[in-house]
């Protein structure tokens, strides 16, 4: 719930995101999970949300494709992104993000990156 809570939502694309839900976000709006209920793709593109990339993405341990392109995201991309070991495809690409991408991000497990940042650190 901290990641919908963080967010701008113009056009209510996460208002199923229910705290009542909680234990069953397999049913939430641009998820998708794994037989086992675990979260392994979350796909918000082309839907306007602003706000910073929520760090608690970076606890989605079975996560293998994140795609939060051309929306407003701003700030930085936050470094647990780098952590998940499961990720495959990651597109941040057309946000409004300010600061250095961490090199950890770009992890070697990675089949598919494709961002925009000032610069990498």
């Amino acid at each position: 719930m901290a990641i919908e809570a963080s967010l701008v939502d113009p056009h209510s694309i996460l208002d199923n995101w229910d705290e009542d839900a909680v234990d069953d976000p397999c049913s939430w709006n641009m998820a998708t999970c794994s037989p086992q209920n675990f979260v392994i793709s979350l796909v918000l593109q082309n839907n306007n949300i602003t706000g910073p990339i929520p760090s608690e993405l970076g606890r989605l341990s079975m996560l293998q494709t994140l795609d939060l392109s051309n929306d407003f995201f701003d700030g930085e991309i936050p470094q647990s992104l780098g952590h998940l070991r499961t990720l495959h495809y990651l597109r941040l690409n057309n946000n409004s993000f300010s600061a250095e991408c961490p090199v950890s991000v770009a992890n070697t497990w990675l089949s598919f990156l494709f961002l925009n940042c000032p610069t990498i650190i």
